[in-house]
């Protein structure tokens, strides 16, 4: 696929649109110009967001430590850089920030299907088919993938991850946030064995997750919507 460039000086409209992903500080929308990209979009201006407020060094940090947004365009360039064009085996390409008339919004692929769907998340799979052994497989190359190449992930969520099919039939796993590390001084990925160990017990926590995710399905309870498609209305 070519790279997107957003040439137009109006910005998107997306109000009026529903979104395909509902997240806890963002809202993902199909671009309006181009349907094998979306766009994801604050629920709120980043200086208002609670955590920088309550932060008594939001005035030295950067913003992308609050703007998922800027956070995530920043990993993700770093991640194209490392990792070349292997990247697009388990995260999506990063094209810019544009203007919408819901603030500034992060262009990225749309992960899908063969047949132009958009792929579900790991959870929203598990609810619908538990977790087989083709999911499970997926799961097994992503991580082995993330511990070959010491790709340094925060804290994966069952919500954050999509299970895209192939065109061979098979099962892909993608991540679509929680890019980066959450350690204040990453020494962990400088150190080969040290974010080889990390990353494996990033792997163990995710698995528990997904255990619980499992125990609710059996119980009917979901938790929250994360990761589920939006609620009609």
């Amino acid at each position: 696929m070519k790279s997107f460039k957003h040439r137009t000086t109006e910005p998107l409209q997306l109000k009026s649109r529903q979104p395909i992903g509902v997240g806890g500080h963002r809202n993902c929308y199909i671009h309006p110009g181009h349907p094998e990209l979306c766009v994801k979009v604050l629920h709120e201006p980043w200086r208002q967001i609670n955590r920088r407020l309550n932060d008594p060094f939001r005035h030295v940090r950067r913003r992308r430590h609050y703007d998922e947004n800027r956070g995530e365009y920043h990993e993700l360039k770093k991640l194209q850089r490392k990792l070349g064009t292997s990247m697009a085996e388990h995260f999506p390409r990063v094209h810019g920030l544009v203007r919408t008339d819901l603030g500034e919004g992060l262009v990225v692929d749309r992960i899908l299907d063969p047949d132009g769907q958009t792929s579900i998340t790991v959870k929203n799979y598990i609810w619908l088919y538990g977790l087989d052994n083709a999911c499970l497989r997926a799961l097994e190359r992503f991580w082995s993938f993330l511990i070959r190449h010491r790709v340094m992930v925060r804290d994966p969520k069952p919500h954050n991850l999509v299970v895209q099919k192939t065109g061979e039939g098979q099962l892909r796993v993608v991540m679509i946030d929680g890019f980066g590390s959450s350690d204040l001084f990453p020494f962990r990925s400088w150190v080969g064995s040290l974010a080889e160990k990390k990353i494996a017990a990033r792997r163990d926590r995710m698995q528990r997750k997904i255990d619980r995710e499992l125990q609710s399905r059996e119980t009917g309870k979901l938790s929250n919507r994360k990761g589920m498609p939006p609620s009609k209305t």
